[in-house]
């Protein structure tokens, strides 16, 4: 499929593709398409600007809009899962979200209680559409509307902004994810003391700073075990650990598996 391109579909199709630092892509699709962004940055590239999408962000796009975007020169690899799909009648207001720009629109998964139920329906879609059942379309088609489902909730929710401070501590987590953050460096960042901070951020988003880090990092770590080949230790570096085994410690912990047997034997979504 290698960056949608021009591309014709029935009912529904999905892909799961890689794509290294600085490849672009574009084309214009009869259909619509959704893109889960699994591992990376992508940027939608508009006529003097570009709109960055990270991990957890899935963008919409309507039909007949000439589709342009890239990975970014700072991103060293893009994971993302494409859906091309003819919606039916019925799911006319599942598709009404905030517009970014003409013809797209967006929802970020942030730790928001549905996120694993839409992670797990998007991947059990793709697996279906993907798979050799009789019925497979129809049942990947009841997946892709749960979660549609599920992303109607989350948008309701956007639309309530969050505290601004809180947005600052999130941005500043999503941002240095990667990084060995501490709650110093996000109380630094929002001009809150420690336990004004955790107080807001709780009431904001039902759980404390750090909570919210490591449920990020895991949130990560899932998607790369179930949908890369990567080494235990580099997925540990990429979400923010510098040791391999804490994060195994403290994967086993979350989930009651460890990182290796979760990959064997995974459950989409974080429990």
């Amino acid at each position: 499929m290698r960056g949608l391109g021009n591309q014709e579909t029935n009912m529904a199709s999905s892909h799961k593709e890689s794509f290294p630092r600085g490849f672009e892509g574009k084309g214009i699709l009869s259909a619509w398409a959704l893109a889960f962004v699994l591992h990376g940055q992508y940027e939608v590239l508009m006529d003097t600007d570009a709109m960055r999408y990270e991990d957890g962000s899935i963008l919409l796009q309507k039909p007949g809009i000439l589709s342009r975007w890239r990975v970014p020169q700072d991103c060293e690899e893009l994971t993302i899962l494409w859906f091309i799909f003819q919606p039916y009648p019925h799911w006319r207001n599942m598709l009404v979200w905030p517009e970014v720009s003409p013809g797209y629109a967006s929802v970020r998964l942030d730790n928001m209680a549905p996120c694993d139920k839409i992670t797990g329906a998007l991947l059990q879609a793709h697996e279906l559409l993907n798979s050799h059942w009789e019925n497979r379309v129809g049942l990947a088609m009841n997946a892709l509307e749960s979660a549609l489902l599920w992303c109607q909730t989350i948008v309701k929710a956007q639309c309530q902004p969050l505290d601004p401070r809180v947005e600052a501590a999130v941005a500043y987590i999503m941002h240095h994810v990667e990084s060995p953050i501490r709650m110093d460096d996000i109380v630094t960042a929002t001009c809150l003391s420690r336990s004004r901070l955790n107080q807001l951020f709780t009431r904001e988003t039902g759980m404390p700073v750090m909570a919210f880090l490591e449920r990020e990092r895991m949130r990560r770590a899932v998607n790369l075990l179930t949908l890369t080949s990567r080494s235990i230790k580099e997925i540990a570096q990429i979400v923010g650990y510098d040791d391999p085994c804490h994060f195994s410690r403290r994967f086993s912990l979350l989930h009651g598996k460890s990182p290796q047997a979760y990959r064997l034997g995974p459950e989409p979504g974080i429990p």
